[in-house]
Parts: structure tokens; sequence; C-alpha cells
């Protein structure tokens, strides 16, 4: 769901709710209803400055859609044995 990847982006860019609607032309509440799944952004464009804002790919936020090379990127993580996946990991946080 939108609201779930709305949530995730916002918290991964380390960004309280003020912090966002800052940053894009939506005031906190209102990003709190999208977040909570009680309203969707009435236009795209809301859409691709949260995404743009939060550093997350629009098609992703707005679909849930993800780029090829993405997709390619996530299925060879996720084949990782725990062990390398923690490896890749640190130095990805590098």
């Amino acid at each position: 769901m939108i609201a779930d990847r709305m949530a995730h982006a916002r918290k991964s860019a380390g960004l309280s709710l003020r912090a966002l609607a800052a940053l894009v032309p939506v005031s906190h509440t209102s990003l709190a209803d999208y977040e909570k799944g009680f309203k969707v952004p009435h236009s795209l464009a809301t859409v691709h400055a949260i995404a743009d804002a939060t550093g997350v790919d629009r098609e992703w936020l707005a679909a849930g859609w993800q780029p090829p090379h993405i997709q390619h990127a996530l299925g060879v993580l996720r084949a990782l044995p725990p062990c390398d996946l923690a490896v890749v990991l640190a130095e990805v946080q590098k």
C-alpha cells in the first residue's frame, strides 16, 4: 500500500512529519493521514515531491514498482547467506 511505502520512505530518510512537510507542499497532518491510509495524495506531483524529498524512487512510492536494476539487486541480496549480507550492508553504510 502507498501508505506503508510513504511511512517507510519518511522514516528511512530520518524525517519527522513536520520536517517532511517543510520540504513538500503538504501539511504534516495530511502526511500523517496518507501514512495511516485515511486519504491518498490528490496528485502525482505530490507523490513525486515526497519521493524526491525522501530519496526514494518515484515509481516505487507511487505504485510499488521498482526499476529492473533495483529488482535484480534486491534478488541478489536476498539470495546471500546472512553472514555475507551483513558484510555487504556494512560496506554500504560506510
